[in-house]
Protein backbone atom coordinates (compact mmCIF):
# COMPACT_ATOMS: atom_id res chain seq x y z
CA UNK A 1 0.00 0.00 0.00
CA UNK A 2 1.30 3.07 -0.84
CA UNK A 3 2.19 5.99 1.93
CA UNK A 4 0.08 9.69 1.70
CA UNK A 5 3.30 10.79 1.26
CA UNK A 6 4.07 8.95 -2.07
CA UNK A 7 0.61 9.43 -3.52
CA UNK A 8 0.98 13.31 -3.08
CA UNK A 9 4.53 13.68 -4.54
CA UNK A 10 3.56 11.25 -7.58
CA UNK A 11 0.92 13.59 -8.57
CA UNK A 12 3.51 15.99 -9.83
CA UNK A 13 6.39 13.16 -10.50
CA UNK A 14 7.53 10.28 -12.24
CA UNK A 15 9.49 7.21 -10.00
CA UNK A 16 12.06 6.23 -11.82
CA UNK A 17 13.39 3.40 -9.00
CA UNK A 18 13.57 2.80 -5.67
CA UNK A 19 16.94 4.11 -3.97
CA UNK A 20 16.84 2.74 -0.64
CA UNK A 21 14.62 2.40 2.80
CA UNK A 22 15.16 3.38 6.50
CA UNK A 23 13.72 3.93 9.85
CA UNK A 24 11.39 6.92 8.82
CA UNK A 25 10.99 6.93 5.26
CA UNK A 26 12.05 5.51 2.03
CA UNK A 27 13.53 6.88 -0.49
CA UNK A 28 13.25 7.14 -4.63
CA UNK A 29 14.85 8.42 -7.76
CA UNK A 30 12.38 11.02 -9.56
CA UNK A 31 11.95 13.47 -12.11
CA UNK A 32 8.79 16.42 -12.58
CA UNK A 33 6.03 15.40 -14.42
CA UNK A 34 5.77 18.63 -16.08
CA UNK A 35 9.49 18.56 -17.38
CA UNK A 36 9.63 14.79 -17.84
CA UNK A 37 6.75 15.30 -20.41
CA UNK A 38 7.83 18.43 -22.01
CA UNK A 39 11.27 17.47 -23.11
CA UNK A 40 9.59 13.97 -24.62
CA UNK A 41 7.07 15.76 -26.28
CA UNK A 42 10.32 18.32 -27.95
CA UNK A 43 12.49 15.53 -28.72
CA UNK A 44 11.70 11.97 -28.95
CA UNK A 45 10.87 11.86 -32.20
CA UNK A 46 13.67 14.23 -33.49
CA UNK A 47 17.29 13.51 -30.77
CA UNK A 48 16.55 10.71 -28.08
CA UNK A 49 19.81 10.28 -27.30
CA UNK A 50 19.66 14.18 -26.27
CA UNK A 51 16.16 13.82 -24.66
CA UNK A 52 17.17 10.83 -21.94
CA UNK A 53 20.67 13.35 -21.41
CA UNK A 54 18.25 15.93 -20.29
CA UNK A 55 16.14 13.65 -18.37
CA UNK A 56 19.17 12.84 -16.42
CA UNK A 57 19.68 16.33 -15.20
CA UNK A 58 16.25 16.13 -14.12
CA UNK A 59 16.81 13.85 -11.59
CA UNK A 60 16.31 14.31 -8.06
CA UNK A 61 16.37 12.27 -4.52
CA UNK A 62 12.72 12.08 -2.90
CA UNK A 63 12.58 10.67 0.38
CA UNK A 64 8.81 9.79 1.96
CA UNK A 65 7.49 9.82 5.27
CA UNK A 66 6.54 6.26 6.16
CA UNK A 67 5.46 7.12 9.88
CA UNK A 68 3.99 10.65 9.68
CA UNK A 69 1.86 11.72 12.71
CA UNK A 70 3.48 8.94 14.69
CA UNK A 71 3.68 10.52 18.41
CA UNK A 72 6.75 8.24 19.27
CA UNK A 73 8.90 9.72 16.23
CA UNK A 74 8.60 13.38 17.57
CA UNK A 75 11.66 15.27 17.30
CA UNK A 76 13.14 12.56 14.35
CA UNK A 77 12.22 11.59 10.67
CA UNK A 78 11.50 13.43 7.47
CA UNK A 79 8.87 16.09 9.05
CA UNK A 80 12.32 16.98 11.43
CA UNK A 81 14.50 16.65 9.20
CA UNK A 82 12.62 19.51 7.18
CA UNK A 83 12.75 21.56 9.71
CA UNK A 84 16.74 21.46 9.85
CA UNK A 85 17.09 22.27 6.31
CA UNK A 86 14.69 25.47 6.38
CA UNK A 87 14.64 26.46 9.31
CA UNK A 88 17.86 25.86 11.79
CA UNK A 89 20.62 26.06 8.75
CA UNK A 90 20.96 29.26 6.96
CA UNK A 91 19.33 29.52 3.71
CA UNK A 92 23.35 29.92 2.24
CA UNK A 93 24.05 26.37 0.56
CA UNK A 94 27.46 24.65 1.90
CA UNK A 95 28.73 22.02 -0.69
CA UNK A 96 29.09 19.93 2.22
CA UNK A 97 25.80 19.73 3.30
CA UNK A 98 23.23 18.08 1.18
CA UNK A 99 20.84 20.46 -1.29
CA UNK A 100 17.33 20.48 -0.65
CA UNK A 101 15.03 21.31 -4.01
CA UNK A 102 11.90 20.87 -2.41
CA UNK A 103 9.93 20.14 0.82
CA UNK A 104 6.19 19.34 1.42
CA UNK A 105 5.07 19.28 5.36
CA UNK A 106 1.03 19.64 6.42
CA UNK A 107 1.02 16.93 9.24
CA UNK A 108 -0.37 13.93 7.48
CA UNK A 109 2.24 14.10 4.35
CA UNK A 110 5.77 14.86 4.34
CA UNK A 111 8.27 14.50 1.31
CA UNK A 112 11.49 16.34 0.28
CA UNK A 113 13.80 16.33 -3.09
CA UNK A 114 17.46 16.60 -2.83
CA UNK A 115 20.30 16.66 -5.07
CA UNK A 116 21.00 12.78 -6.75
CA UNK A 117 24.38 12.28 -5.63
CA UNK A 118 25.94 9.38 -8.49
CA UNK A 119 28.61 8.33 -6.49
CA UNK A 120 25.94 6.71 -3.61
CA UNK A 121 26.97 6.80 -0.37
CA UNK A 122 30.44 5.80 1.43
CA UNK A 123 29.45 2.81 2.89
CA UNK A 124 28.40 1.18 -0.24
CA UNK A 125 31.85 2.16 -1.59
CA UNK A 126 33.46 0.48 1.32
CA UNK A 127 31.42 -2.58 0.87
CA UNK A 128 32.52 -2.73 -2.86
CA UNK A 129 35.73 -1.86 -2.82
CA UNK A 130 37.19 -2.59 0.55
CA UNK A 131 40.70 -2.99 -1.10
CA UNK A 132 40.71 0.69 -2.82
CA UNK A 133 40.98 2.93 0.11
CA UNK A 134 44.40 4.72 -0.22
CA UNK A 135 45.50 6.93 2.50
CA UNK A 136 45.32 10.35 0.84
CA UNK A 137 41.38 9.35 0.43
CA UNK A 138 40.98 8.71 3.72
CA UNK A 139 42.44 12.13 4.81
CA UNK A 140 40.29 14.15 2.36
CA UNK A 141 37.23 12.40 4.02
CA UNK A 142 37.89 13.38 7.13
CA UNK A 143 38.68 17.13 5.95
CA UNK A 144 35.70 18.01 4.18
CA UNK A 145 33.58 16.06 6.97
CA UNK A 146 35.15 18.24 9.24
CA UNK A 147 34.39 21.32 7.30
CA UNK A 148 30.65 20.29 7.37
CA UNK A 149 30.33 19.84 11.03
CA UNK A 150 32.28 23.25 11.72
CA UNK A 151 29.34 24.75 9.70
CA UNK A 152 26.65 22.70 10.96
CA UNK A 153 27.59 23.50 14.64
CA UNK A 154 29.10 27.32 14.46
CA UNK A 155 28.21 28.12 10.99
CA UNK A 156 31.88 28.72 10.77
CA UNK A 157 33.39 28.70 6.87
CA UNK A 158 36.98 29.63 5.48
CA UNK A 159 35.27 33.32 4.18
CA UNK A 160 34.63 34.12 7.38
CA UNK A 161 38.16 33.35 9.03
CA UNK A 162 36.39 29.65 10.41
CA UNK A 163 35.23 31.60 13.37
CA UNK A 164 31.83 30.56 15.13
CA UNK A 165 29.03 32.88 13.95
CA UNK A 166 26.28 35.10 16.67
CA UNK A 167 23.79 33.61 14.69
CA UNK A 168 24.60 30.34 13.92
CA UNK A 169 22.01 27.35 15.67
CA UNK A 170 24.82 24.71 16.87
CA UNK A 171 23.41 22.28 14.66
CA UNK A 172 24.48 18.64 15.20
CA UNK A 173 23.45 16.13 13.03
CA UNK A 174 23.00 12.71 15.65
CA UNK A 175 23.68 10.13 12.66
CA UNK A 176 27.24 10.60 11.50
CA UNK A 177 27.94 7.15 9.72
CA UNK A 178 29.56 6.09 6.42
CA UNK A 179 25.42 5.69 5.17
CA UNK A 180 25.01 9.24 5.22
CA UNK A 181 28.12 10.07 3.44
CA UNK A 182 27.51 10.26 -0.41
CA UNK A 183 30.04 10.99 -2.65
CA UNK A 184 29.88 13.01 -6.21
CA UNK A 185 31.81 13.59 -9.01
CA UNK A 186 35.01 15.55 -8.77
CA UNK A 187 35.18 19.13 -9.35
CA UNK A 188 36.45 20.07 -12.12
CA UNK A 189 36.27 24.15 -11.91
CA UNK A 190 39.34 24.05 -9.29
CA UNK A 191 37.46 24.24 -6.32
CA UNK A 192 37.94 20.85 -5.38
CA UNK A 193 41.42 18.82 -4.49
CA UNK A 194 42.69 16.27 -7.50
CA UNK A 195 40.32 14.23 -8.56
CA UNK A 196 39.10 13.11 -5.74
CA UNK A 197 34.98 12.74 -5.19
CA UNK A 198 33.39 15.52 -3.44
CA UNK A 199 31.89 14.31 0.27
CA UNK A 200 28.20 15.37 1.22
CA UNK A 201 26.40 14.68 4.67
CA UNK A 202 23.00 13.86 4.32
CA UNK A 203 19.79 12.52 6.40
CA UNK A 204 19.54 15.21 9.13
CA UNK A 205 16.19 13.04 10.41
CA UNK A 206 18.08 12.70 14.12
CA UNK A 207 19.61 16.46 14.25
CA UNK A 208 19.02 18.73 16.64
CA UNK A 209 19.50 22.22 17.44
CA UNK A 210 20.56 24.55 20.41
CA UNK A 211 17.49 27.45 20.13
CA UNK A 212 18.76 30.67 22.78
CA UNK A 213 15.91 31.28 24.81
CA UNK A 214 14.88 35.22 26.03
CA UNK A 215 14.86 34.60 29.28
CA UNK A 216 17.85 32.37 29.70
CA UNK A 217 20.59 32.73 25.91
CA UNK A 218 22.81 30.89 26.70
CA UNK A 219 21.29 28.24 29.26
CA UNK A 220 22.31 24.91 28.31
CA UNK A 221 24.51 25.59 25.60
CA UNK A 222 27.59 23.34 27.69
CA UNK A 223 25.17 20.42 27.60
CA UNK A 224 24.06 20.47 24.42
CA UNK A 225 28.06 20.55 22.96
CA UNK A 226 27.66 16.97 24.18
CA UNK A 227 25.96 16.04 21.35
CA UNK A 228 28.28 17.72 18.86
CA UNK A 229 30.91 15.99 20.67
CA UNK A 230 29.13 13.06 19.73
CA UNK A 231 29.14 14.06 15.86
CA UNK A 232 33.29 14.15 16.15
CA UNK A 233 33.25 11.17 17.98
CA UNK A 234 31.11 9.40 15.08
CA UNK A 235 33.69 11.00 12.65
CA UNK A 236 36.04 9.21 14.40
CA UNK A 237 34.55 5.70 13.68
CA UNK A 238 34.62 7.13 9.77
CA UNK A 239 37.94 7.63 10.01
CA UNK A 240 38.36 4.19 11.66
CA UNK A 241 36.61 2.28 9.17
CA UNK A 242 38.28 3.76 6.60
CA UNK A 243 41.72 3.14 8.26
CA UNK A 244 40.76 -0.50 8.49
CA UNK A 245 39.77 -1.26 5.01
CA UNK A 246 43.12 0.55 3.55
CA UNK A 247 44.91 -1.90 6.27
CA UNK A 248 42.96 -4.50 4.92
CA UNK A 249 44.28 -4.21 1.21
CA UNK A 250 47.97 -4.54 2.26
CA UNK A 251 49.10 -1.34 3.27
CA UNK A 252 50.52 -1.03 6.66
CA UNK A 253 51.25 1.68 8.67
CA UNK A 254 53.33 2.42 11.52
CA UNK A 255 52.04 2.70 15.07
CA UNK A 256 52.93 6.44 15.18
CA UNK A 257 51.91 7.59 12.04
CA UNK A 258 49.86 10.66 11.70
CA UNK A 259 46.64 9.27 10.88
CA UNK A 260 46.77 6.66 13.79
CA UNK A 261 47.75 9.77 16.02
CA UNK A 262 45.29 11.88 15.12
CA UNK A 263 42.53 9.56 14.90
CA UNK A 264 43.42 8.74 18.59
CA UNK A 265 42.86 12.41 19.30
CA UNK A 266 39.86 12.77 17.63
CA UNK A 267 38.54 9.90 19.60
CA UNK A 268 39.95 11.57 22.89
CA UNK A 269 37.50 14.80 22.67
CA UNK A 270 34.50 12.39 23.81
CA UNK A 271 36.08 11.48 26.57
CA UNK A 272 37.45 14.90 27.60
CA UNK A 273 33.89 16.06 27.76
CA UNK A 274 31.73 18.86 26.63
CA UNK A 275 32.47 21.06 29.54
CA UNK A 276 35.87 20.42 29.78
CA UNK A 277 35.87 20.96 25.62
CA UNK A 278 34.14 23.87 25.46
CA UNK A 279 32.33 26.05 22.49
CA UNK A 280 35.81 27.55 21.14
CA UNK A 281 37.85 24.36 22.15
CA UNK A 282 35.34 21.87 19.70
CA UNK A 283 35.89 24.62 17.21
CA UNK A 284 39.62 24.91 17.47
CA UNK A 285 39.80 20.67 17.48
CA UNK A 286 38.00 20.64 14.31
CA UNK A 287 39.88 23.47 12.26
CA UNK A 288 43.16 22.08 13.68
CA UNK A 289 42.07 18.62 12.35
CA UNK A 290 41.11 20.57 9.12
CA UNK A 291 44.66 22.16 8.91
CA UNK A 292 46.24 18.87 9.35
CA UNK A 293 43.97 16.59 6.95
CA UNK A 294 44.52 19.15 4.08
CA UNK A 295 48.34 19.26 4.16
CA UNK A 296 48.32 15.10 4.15
CA UNK A 297 46.14 14.87 1.45
CA UNK A 298 48.33 17.23 -0.65
CA UNK A 299 51.68 15.47 0.90
CA UNK A 300 50.12 11.96 -0.06
CA UNK A 301 48.58 13.03 -2.81
CA UNK A 302 47.11 9.11 -4.40
CA UNK A 303 44.84 9.96 -7.31
CA UNK A 304 41.53 7.93 -7.83
CA UNK A 305 41.52 5.58 -11.21
CA UNK A 306 40.09 6.59 -14.00
CA UNK A 307 37.65 4.12 -13.89
CA UNK A 308 36.59 4.85 -10.09
CA UNK A 309 36.80 8.43 -11.30
CA UNK A 310 34.35 7.68 -14.17
CA UNK A 311 31.89 5.03 -11.63
CA UNK A 312 31.65 8.24 -8.95
CA UNK A 313 30.72 10.93 -11.70
CA UNK A 314 28.07 8.07 -14.15
CA UNK A 315 24.45 8.95 -13.68
CA UNK A 316 23.56 5.18 -13.30
CA UNK A 317 20.20 5.80 -15.09
CA UNK A 318 19.31 3.92 -18.28
CA UNK A 319 17.91 5.26 -21.20
CA UNK A 320 15.17 1.74 -20.35
CA UNK A 321 14.83 3.56 -16.63
CA UNK A 322 13.63 6.65 -17.82
CA UNK A 323 11.52 5.22 -20.87
CA UNK A 324 9.61 3.07 -18.18
CA UNK A 325 8.41 6.28 -16.44
CA UNK A 326 6.48 7.06 -20.06
CA UNK A 327 4.91 3.10 -19.88
CA UNK A 328 4.21 2.90 -16.57
CA UNK A 329 1.78 6.02 -16.79
CA UNK A 330 0.28 4.82 -20.06
CA UNK A 331 -0.22 1.76 -18.45
CA UNK A 332 1.99 -0.64 -20.51
CA UNK A 333 5.44 -1.93 -20.39
CA UNK A 334 7.56 -1.16 -23.77
CA UNK A 335 10.77 -2.93 -21.80
CA UNK A 336 11.15 -6.29 -21.36
CA UNK A 337 12.56 -7.19 -17.81
CA UNK A 338 15.29 -9.08 -18.84
CA UNK A 339 17.02 -6.19 -20.64
CA UNK A 340 16.43 -3.54 -17.54
CA UNK A 341 17.77 -6.39 -15.91
CA UNK A 342 21.08 -6.44 -18.00
CA UNK A 343 21.17 -2.80 -17.35
CA UNK A 344 21.89 -2.92 -13.99
CA UNK A 345 24.42 -5.67 -14.21
CA UNK A 346 26.08 -3.60 -16.50
CA UNK A 347 27.07 -1.22 -13.85
CA UNK A 348 28.51 -4.38 -11.55
CA UNK A 349 31.43 -3.46 -12.27
CA UNK A 350 35.05 -3.97 -10.42
CA UNK A 351 37.01 -0.85 -9.72
CA UNK A 352 40.67 -0.92 -8.97
CA UNK A 353 42.81 2.18 -7.89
Amino acid sequence: MLSLSRVHFGKTHYEVRKLGEGAFGESYLAINKTDADQFRARLYKTDRSRMYAELREQLVAVKFSLQQGNPENDGVGIENEISVLTEALPPEEHPRIIKLYQCFDDGHIAWLTTKYMTGGDLGDFLELYPEGIPESFIWHVGYQVAAALAFLFFGAIVSNGMTAQPSANCVCHGDLHAGNLFLGPAKTDGTGFGNYPEIVLADFGEADWYVSREQAPDAGIVDFLGRHVRDVHDLNIVMEELTNAMMAGGDCLARDSMLLNVIDRLGTIRNTGPRKVGKQGLLRALVDFMSIADTERRRLDNPMSENAVALIAANKVSDDDLEMIFCRSAGHSRVKKSKLDQTARDWRVTVAW
